[in-house]
């Protein structure tokens, strides 16, 4: 199944996978996104992008699970916030025979960038709800 750290967007704005690895290359030219929404750095694979919209099964089924999870934890306000998310940018992490820290560390630019330049929350796997960089509902 793997380990995913997603980006629950909050905003009317479009999403698309295009459009955060122009953002990426931005702030660092060393980034590239393949058709199949690899995504890599310094020519090595760091995560799998994918985006979910509303309507789609993955969507309604994330949405599903965060808000059992939210429910849990006793987030109201998490809980409240899901309702208005608009898309949702899957990373799944790719570990390989890196160290978290070699895995995680790469894939900052693409969080720094997601909640400077749109508005939501990020879900990590068995962390749970952050706002920016600040955990707001622990969920593992």
């Amino acid at each position: 199944m793997g380990y995913y750290i997603r980006f629950l967007l909050e905003d009317d704005r479009p999403l698309s996978l295009e459009g955060v690895t122009a953002g990426l290359r931005a702030a660092d030219p060393c980034f590239a996104l393949t058709g199949n929404g690899d995504l890599a750095r310094d020519g090595e694979l760091i995560t799998q992008l994918d985006i979910s919209l509303p309507g789609s099964g993955v969507f309604e089924d994330d949405i599903d699970l965060f808000r059992e999870q939210a429910a849990s934890a006793g987030g109201a306000g998490v809980a409240a916030r899901l309702g208005s998310v608009t898309a949702i940018l899957a990373a799944r992490v790719l570990r390989q025979s890196r160290t978290a820290e070699e895995t995680l560390d790469p894939l900052g630019p693409l969080w720094d960038w997601l909640t400077a330049s749109k508005r939501g929350l990020v879900h990590a796997d068995g962390e749970g709800f952050y706002d920016r960089s600040e955990l707001i509902l622990q969920t593992g």
